[in-house]
């Protein structure tokens, strides 16, 4: 009886392998690209937030302020609309400074008003912040 040598492979072949490294190649520069791009986002949002954290004190300190002050006052205190500040709040631009009124749910101006004030302050890095100081 003769044995034959069945011919068996062990292993895989150059283009098999070959085919593997282009695939897991093509694969990894499709996730370099989306990690990377996340990557950048979060940065630009941990780069912003000192200025963040510092607007947000400045408008503590303003509603700080409020409780012992009326609203003309606290509006003479916060400053005119369109002028940069460091006082006692801290570091900041007004944006807005004024008197509203509230009809059927829309903002309107009210010269001379006194019940509600509109607040809105910036910092350098265009970042806003608005509170409704009212009575």
């Amino acid at each position: 009886m003769k044995l034959r040598r069945i011919a068996c492979s062990h292993g895989f072949s150059l283009i098999e392998t070959i085919v593997v490294l282009v695939v897991g190649a093509i694969l990894a520069s499709v996730l370099i690209t989306v990690v990377g791009r996340s990557v950048e986002r979060s940065s630009t949002a941990a780069a912003q937030l000192p200025g963040v954290y510092a607007i947000q004190t400045v408008m503590e300190n303003i509603q700080y302020a409020a409780r012992t002050n009326n609203l003309v006052q606290m509006s003479a205190l916060i400053g005119p609309e369109g002028t940069s500040r460091n006082n006692a709040f801290g570091h900041y631009s007004v944006v807005h400074n004024r008197f509203i009124r509230f009809t059927s749910g829309v903002e309107a101006l009210s010269p001379g008003g006194t019940n509600t004030l509109k607040v809105t302050i910036g910092n350098t890095q265009g970042d806003r912040l608005t509170l409704i100081l009212g009575l």
